[in-house]
């Protein structure tokens, strides 16, 4: 997305309810499957976002093995997140 004249940045749209109501359900999920609220948080924002852009987990739920059935909904992205794959400089994390 092109920033407007006189605009140094690109403007982010708000999110949508539907969208709220998506990363929530998947941090839901994840709390479920043992992980604290803050570690959820983050990969249901790698899901939306890109694991590269979010920060690592945190020392309670790195390692942690996740259940099949949500490596089955998700994918392996975030169990690769759990294992320190997806490091990203502090400067890039938002």
């Amino acid at each position: 997305m092109k920033s407007p004249p006189g605009r140094k940045r690109p403007i982010d749209r708000p999110e949508t309810v539907r969208q709220a109501k998506t990363w929530e359900g998947v941090k839901n999920e994840y709390v479920i499957a043992g992980l604290c609220n803050g570690c959820a948080g983050q990969a249901a924002y790698g899901h939306q976002l890109g694991f590269h852009k979010i920060h690592s987990p945190g020392l309670c739920c790195a390692g942690k093995t996740l259940p099949e059935s949500v490596i089955d909904r998700h994918g392996s992205r975030a169990v690769r997140w759990l294992a320190g794959e997806f490091t990203a400089p502090s400067e890039d994390v938002t």
